[in-house]
Parts: C-alpha cells; sequence; structure tokens
C-alpha cells in the first residue's frame, strides 16, 4: 500500500521531460481503463489546455522537490485515499482479466 502525497506536491518522475509535475489529483478516470494513483501538470507552466497533463504512478516519482499543504482533513482523506485506492485498483484489474477472458470464451466457435 502506499501512501499519497497532497496535492500541490511538486515531484520529479523517472525519465520525463519537463521533469517536474504537480500533483493536481487522484486516481483519475481514463479511456484505457489503466490505474493511475495521481494526475498532475507541469510545473511552473501549470494546465495550459484541457489535454495538458499527465497520470502517473507513485513508483514514477524519483523526487519530491516540496510537499504540498496538509491539514487534519487532507490527512483524513489520503488515509481513506490509501484503502480506496488499492481496492479500485484490484477491481479494475480484475475487471479487465474477466473482460478478457470473457473475450476469449466468445471468441471461440
Amino acid at each position: 500500500m502506499i501512501t499519497y502525497y497532497p496535492i500541490g506536491t511538486i515531484v520529479t518522475l523517472e525519465n520525463l521531460e519537463p521533469s517536474q509535475f504537480m500533483i493536481a489529483g487522484y486516481l483519475p478516470k481514463r479511456a484505457d481503463s489503466k490505474p493511475y494513483d495521481y494526475f498532475g501538470v507541469s510545473f511552473p507552466l501549470g494546465l495550459l489546455d484541457e489535454t495538458d497533463y499527465i497520470c502517473f504512478n507513485h513508483v514514477s516519482i524519483t523526487d519530491v522537490v516540496h510537499k504540498g499543504y496538509s491539514n487534519e482533513a487532507c490527512q483524513e482523506f489520503i488515509s481513506s485515499l490509501d484503502t480506496f485506492g488499492e481496492a479500485l485498483r484490484t477491481a479494475i484489474i480484475n475487471a479487465a482479466y474477466k473482460g478478457e477472458k470473457e473475450g476469449d470464451v466468445h471468441g471461440e466457435s
């Protein structure tokens, strides 16, 4: 289980340019159904248009440049997000696996 960083945290991601991103949210829903831990925007430019963001996982973070503001409410939310995020990832992976298996069965004649 991972511990999420607060929104506003500036991180460096492996193998990406620009190299710094600000965490702007959690568990984004993507069309590809792949689970991600965060979405973020380029730092210092920010969101220039509605598609100018990146989805990434906690393991891609190589450095925390600056940790975002956090209060008691934020810490409570992040604690619940740890559990919810793990359950969501498991559900998405299981649904994708089930879909693949069902596709295999339906594809056979």
